[in-house]
């Protein structure tokens, strides 16, 4: 009967512990995520104050590049999954795995130049005031990454 009660005991205790990681988890992860009207092309539009045909021509720009970068991501992952599946394998040779890593690396070039020249197309529709107030932003959160040594929010994509 001790060692029973023992048992439940501790069982008890695991579920308690298990059930407040998880909610404190479940709460900071809800946190983090930005409020929609926050997140970065929204924020973007409404420090530029685009007006109609701007936001129009805004949300087509962004709705490219997310596909390009989504494309680009999946891509990115499989080569992933080809690396990490390969650890396993004794007869994976080491110029596989040069190659593979070689194509993630390009696939982060290709991120970084896709990224790059979407903020050159969302410059190319504002007006010289807008096009100076985007610049602020770019250098502002990139000297915010430079402190934390995170990338800038509007830079990253949801599926990394």
């Amino acid at each position: 009967m001790k060692k029973n009660l023992i048992t439940y005991i501790l069982l008890f205790f695991l579920i308690a512990v298990n059930g407040f990681f998880l909610v404190t988890y479940l709460k900071d992860e809800n946190n983090n995520q930005p409020v929609r009207s926050e997140q970065p092309p929204n924020f973007i539009a409404k420090e530029l104050e685009f007006g109609k045909d701007q936001l129009q021509q805004f949300r087509e720009i962004t709705r490219k590049h997310r596909r390009a970068i989504r494309e680009l991501m999946t891509e990115n992952r499989s080569l992933k999954k080809q690396l990490w599946n390969s650890l396993a394998d004794a007869t994976t040779q080491e110029n596989q795995i040069d190659s593979i890593t070689s194509l993630i690396g390009g696939i982060q070039k290709q991120k970084e130049q896709k990224t790059f020249y979407y903020f050159k197309d969302v410059e190319s529709i504002c007006t010289q005031k807008q096009q100076m107030k985007l610049q602020e932003i770019i250098k502002e959160a990139l000297m915010k990454s430079a402190e934390t040594h995170e990338r800038p929010k509007f830079f990253e994509h949801k599926d990394e």
